[in-house]
């Protein structure tokens, strides 16, 4: 069974144009990550197979991904789009 995205009316899986990150292990991005999806999810928590796809983080934030930069990244909560 493929990895759906978790956001609140989303189910995308990963295809030639959408991307699925896997949640942050570092505590502080994690905290961010989860207070964005809980925005529309109040009592959603992450599980070691959850991700957000693509669309919901701003193009600077993908193409810092694509080079396998993304748990150094300092991510802020403006990067995910509403």
């Amino acid at each position: 069974m493929p990895s759906r995205c978790v956001a609140a009316g989303c189910s995308n899986t990963s295809s030639e144009s959408v991307s699925l990150y896997k949640f942050p292990k570092q505590e502080t991005l994690l905290k961010q990550w989860t207070k964005q999806v809980q925005r529309t999810r109040a009592n959603w928590v992450p599980t070691a197979s959850s991700t957000l796809c693509s669309e919901h983080f701003e193009a600077d934030f993908q193409e810092k991904a694509s080079f396998r930069i993304l748990y150094k990244f300092r991510t802020s909560t403006s990067q995910f789009l509403d």
